[in-house]
This record gives structure tokens, sequence and C-alpha cells, in this order.
């Protein structure tokens, strides 16, 4: 097995050294290769795992070559050992006099694989001809990250078998974005605005290197560059400059963390938006609560209609409602009914049981339904008492609406 130089290497039988003057003339693999290379197509060396070893045998009178898988990039993305299959035993047709030069490559298999593959070995270029790197029925449609250069001579053994390396090392990759300072197209000086980098650990790390300047990010929007979102250096704030913010529902607040709130959205129905507190305190920003006072707070209640009334400062669905006393009724329940423009928007009444103070818990608790729960903008809502305790009648009654604008 002959280990991944990770270099554009010397044709040898090793291939471990780097291009060799009077050996590795100018042939035109050469620049086939690095052509190929300087689209961001290559594959790397891993000294881990020998990414891409050759290994030569001989099977019979043929020669054969089996690979090993390894990582590349495609256009300049990554594709990990996983994603490459790799070459098993491949038989090498030798010229009958000269040499017939094979290329090794990653193969795009056009159905989300990638493997490595020889051409041409069905129709060798003929002799001392380095194929071109191009779609070749042998590997499939797309052959383009090459490997290696593999050349096969008339008299060859699997043990004098010469091939180069097309290979490079890469342990890292970030990425400088610049500006001409000068402010002149020949003789500008480059002045680094942006790096995008990763850490030992993974974070990746994306920073504006100018001085108060901004971080903007545009959209094409039918033909049209649109700002969406500026990142402020000099304020500092993140301003959205076009549509709106969605934020995708979820059940609950992450873990908390010290010195950071949460701001996320509820899987309710429908939706609420939430404030989570970095002790974890979870606050509904989307609802919006009234209390309206039924009596004083030292006399006893009685039973009628109009106890209260108010109109709604805006359109509100109601989606639920709660009374509370501050001396509880006796014998029996405090009953209080709710009506938008004269119409009730519960079918099932409010109630405190007698001894208790609130209506949470309640023994029959109240149902929206009727009139409501849609209350209308300016819409007169009325409070009416049709029960009290008949032993102690209860006293300080208010009564809470919860909902949400519409």
């Amino acid at each position: 097995m002959v280990a991944n130089s990770g270099k554009l290497s010397t044709m040898s039988t090793a291939a471990s050294n780097g291009l060799t003057d009077k050996v590795d003339s100018p042939h035109s693999g050469l620049f086939k290769g690095l052509h190929m290379m300087a689209q961001s197509n290559y594959a790397l060396r891993d000294a881990t795992t020998l990414g891409f070893a050759h290994t030569f045998t001989a099977s019979g009178s043929e020669i054969q070559v089996a690979v090993t898988t390894g990582t590349a990039f495609y256009n300049g993305k990554y594709l990990a050992t996983g994603d490459i299959a790799e070459l098993d035993a491949t038989t090498l047709p030798k010229p009958s006099t000269g040499a017939y030069y094979y290329w090794v490559v990653i193969n795009n298999d056009d159905d989300g694989t990638w493997s490595i593959g020889v051409f041409d070995t069905a129709s060798p270029a003929g002799d001392g001809i380095v194929p071109e790197l191009t779609a070749n029925s042998s590997v499939g449609p797309h052959a383009k990250i090459p490997i290696s250069l593999i050349k096969v001579q008339s008299d060859d053994t699997h043990s004098t078998i010469a091939f180069q390396y097309f290979t490079t090392s890469k342990i890292e990759h970030s990425l400088s974005i610049g500006y001409d300072s000068d402010g002149t197209s020949d003789a500008g000086v480059y002045a680094p605005a942006l790096s995008i980098e990763s850490d030992a650990d993974g974070d990746i790390d994306i920073t504006s290197l100018v001085s108060d300047k901004d971080i903007i990010f545009n959209v094409n929007d039918g033909g049209a560059s649109k700002e969406m979102l500026r990142l402020d250096a000099d304020e500092p704030t993140i301003k959205i400059e076009q549509g709106s913010l969605k934020i995708k529902e979820t059940a609950a607040a992450i873990a908390d963390t010290p010195a950071y709130g949460q701001l996320w959205v509820k899987s309710d129905t429908p939706t609420s938006l939430y404030f989570t507190t970095d002790a974890g305190n979870d606050i509904k920003l989307s609802e919006e609560v009234i209390i309206v006072s039924l009596s004083d707070e030292a006399t006893d209640l009685t039973v009628g209609d109009g106890k209260a009334y108010f109109n709604m400062p805006f359109a509100m669905t109601l989606t639920g409602v709660k009374a509370t006393v501050n001396t509880a009724p006796t014998s029996a329940n405090i009953i209080v009914d709710i009506e938008e423009a004269g119409s009730t928007v519960l079918t099932t009444l409010l109630s405190i049981d007698a001894g208790d103070k609130t209506s949470v818990g309640a023994t029959s608790a109240a149902v929206i339904g009727g009139a409501g729960p849609a209350l209308a903008n300016d819409a007169e809502i009325k409070f009416n008492i049709d029960q009290i305790g008949s032993s102690a009648a209860g006293k300080g009654l208010k009564v809470t609406l919860y909902g949400y604008r519409t």
C-alpha cells in the first residue's frame, strides 16, 4: 500500500516526493489535473486513515489497483470519508508497446453518491496520451476530482508501476473578504473587511474587521436587490429592513442561560409569543388581560344586573375568564354572567364555590360560547351577579378577562 502524499507528487512507484526536474516533464496530465483543482475539485491527504492509499497487485499477467476512500472537495463542497465509495481491485490493461495513462478519480454518480473510478480502462487513449478529465462511460458522467495519474508500460509488473498523486493537504479552511482601501483600481491596497473561521471546538466565528461598519444581507426579489437584514455595528442593533420575522412554534423554551432571555412562539392554538427570563419565568407577550371590579372591598355582594360596564378598547378573542373575592361566600356559590351587547359570552357561567375566594378549580368551570369568544371593538361589556353566598354573600368581587387582540 502506497500512502497518499498530500501533494502534486513526482511520477514514481512511491509517489511521495514533489515534482522532480528532468523526471516530471510538463505532460498534459499536469495541466488537466491542475485545471480541475483550480475549480475547487481536489482530493485531500488524511494521515489518520491513509486516505486514497493505492495498492497494486498482480492478477495473472494483469496489474490491478485498489484505492481506499478519503476526503475531498467538489466545487468547494466538502465530501467526508463516508461519502465516497472505495475502489476495489481494478484491472489496468497493459499496452503491447509504449505506455498507457489512467486517471484515478472521484466520480459524482448523479444519485447523491460518490465513488472512486479509473478511466479509461475500456478504451485507453493511446501510447503516451493522458485522457481528458471529462465525462466518461467507464466511471459515470461526471469524472471531476483527480486523485492520481497511473502510468502502465508494456513491461511493467505490479511492483514497478509509477504513478503521480494529484492531492493536497488541508487541515482548516478560513475565508477573508477584503476591499481596496486606497480606492483606486491600479494601485489599491488590500484591506481585510470580514473573516469567517472556525476555532478548535468547531464554533464558527464571523468577524467584521472594519470599525463601526455594518454587515448587510441583501436578496434578489424579482430582479431587484433588497436589503433584508442589517447588523449595525455603530449602534449596535439588529435591523430587519424588509418583511417580518417568522419564528417556528415550539412546545416550550429551551434551557435557561444566565444573563440571556428568550423570545419564542408557543405551539398553542393560535400560537402565542413568549419571553422567558434567565430564571426560567415564562411571560406571555401576546396576551391581553382586563380586570374589572364589580363591587367595593367592604360591602356584601348583592344580586343584580349591570354591576359593572365598560366598552372594549380593541377587538379581542376571549380565551379565559376568572373571578376572585376578598371574602369567600358560604352556603352557596357566587355566579357571574358576562354579556357583550346584551348577549352572554358564556355557555356555562363563571362561579366561585362556597368557601373559596377564586373561580380557579371551581366545581363548574366557566365555558366560553354564545356571543363569545369574539369581542368586537367598542362593544359594551356588561357584568351581572346572578347568585351570591346565602350565609355570607362574599365581598370584593373582581372579574378578569384573558384574550388576544384580533
